[in-house]
């Protein structure tokens, strides 16, 4: 490893940036996770505000992820244009505005209303520009474990709200809770956005512009990798969820708060792990600690009824939810050249989240129709079984020396192009 002192002055100043954009990076992951994991953990007082179900409070979250989804496909365009920096402090500063609105709002249609208009510009501020900031500033060997440590800070943000999120809903209520996950998004998004986040180096405009025509049978790698992460969007509900779940096992929202906060703790210990495995022994490992820990996590949930158990099974959960934001952009940039990782990504991610917020509801359904989360979480459990596996075999497709295929992604989303390694 080259020592610091043998770095020129351009060299340490482009360091310097690297890391305060990474830093940046870790506190947007804060508020985003801590913002969603508000959303499990404000079910109960909220469905008790407007007087509803558990599935038509989640309608929000379906809102947040079909809205912020479609948007995701333009993050690229947008951030080549004007970078990463503006984008994010312009969408923050939007979701303060329209997240403290909702805190005022005392019927269901101006709740959905404003969650529509929050969501316009919520995506330009979270996990893909995130991503986008560690690709593009990290292109090293350990870009795993970087991966995994910024998404970590997103596991800080939701222990923070699963500690504190039950004693605020009790002092203030839920307009108060509200009206703090805004103040979240203002120092975690907005003012990193202003000191700390730098624009990487950009991708050289030539590489950018050699694309030739689409070539269809070069498309089964994406199809396999976005149909990939549309299934992995099923298991996404979990983290919403955990609070209802642990209270229809007969457990308090106390205790709910804190097995969320324990199973935060593991999400921020085992996303760099995550990151570790990819980095030191590959896809095919990292892909068979995912199932693994599906199996065991997902499917045992469906048998815990005590405290004891959810300790137990919390942490195998956790880790199989790292194949979302820690494996899944390190599976996409095994397949894809640097410069066109923004594209393909958006679009992953537009078809992730569309499916998230299908399936958030649905958990909900589920558990009005059953009384119970022991369905979801099974479905929940082969799909994600079934994603890990497609994704693995995408990227094997695309890697095959046989093919001697570099997959390329042009201007309009998915035109592919052969080259000779």
């Amino acid at each position: 490893m080259t020592s610091t002192h043998d770095l020129s002055p351009l060299e340490r100043i482009a360091c310097a940036k690297r890391l305060r954009s990474t830093i940046g990076a870790a506190l947007m992951m804060f508020a985003f996770a801590g913002t969603l994991t508000s959303i499990g953990l404000l079910i109960p007082s909220g469905t008790a505000r407007f007087h509803v179900p558990v599935s038509a409070y989640l309608l929000q979250y379906t809102i947040l992820g079909i809205v912020g989804a479609l948007m995701m496909p333009l993050i690229g365009r947008v951030v080549r244009r004007f970078g990463i920096r503006l984008p994010v402090f312009v969408a923050s500063i939007w979701s303060f505005i329209w997240i403290v609105a909702l805190s005022f709002t005392t019927e269901l249609w101006q709740f959905y209303l404003f969650t529509v208009l929050w969501s316009l510009l919520w995506s330009f501020a979270t996990v893909v520009p995130v991503t986008f900031l560690v690709n593009s500033w990290h292109q090293h060997s350990r870009r795993g474990l970087v991966f995994g440590l910024v998404m970590a800070g997103g596991a800080a943000g939701s222990i923070v709200w699963g500690l504190a999120m039950p004693a605020i809903v009790k002092v203030v209520g839920w307009e108060g809770a509200v009206r703090a996950v805004a103040c979240i998004v203002f120092l975690c998004m907005t003012i990193p956005a202003i000191a700390l986040i730098k624009d990487p180096p950009k991708v050289a405009a030539e590489a950018a512009s050699k694309v030739a025509p689409r070539v269809r049978r070069h498309l089964t790698p994406v199809a396999l990798i976005v149909l990939g992460a549309g299934l992995l969007s099923v298991e996404a509900g979990l983290t919403q969820v955990i609070t209802p779940i642990v209270i229809s096992k007969g457990l308090d929202f106390s205790t709910a708060g804190l097995l969320v906060s324990y199973y935060a703790v593991f999400q921020m210990v085992l996303k760099p792990l995550g990151g570790v495995i990819f980095d030191k022994f590959g896809l095919t490992a990292a892909a068979g600690m995912m199932i693994v820990c599906y199996v065991f996590g997902f499917g045992a949930l469906t048998f815990v009824t005590k405290v004891s158990g959810f300790l137990i099974v919390l942490p195998f959960a956790a880790m199989a939810l790292t194949s979302h934001l820690v494996l899944l952009p390190l599976f996409v940039s095994s397949s894809v050249s640097p410069e066109r990782f923004q594209n393909i990504y958006g679009i992953l991610m537009m078809v992730y989240y569309l499916g998230a917020s299908l399936a958030a509801p649905l958990w909900g359904l589920g558990f009005d129709i059953t009384g119970s989360y022991d369905v979801p979480l099974l479905v929940a459990l082969l799909a994600g079984v079934v994603a890990v596996l497609l994704l693995l075999s995408g990227v094997r497709l695309a890697s095959r020396p046989a093919a001697r295929n570099t997959i390329h992604v042009d201007e309009a989303g998915l035109g592919l192009r052969r080259e000779s390694r």
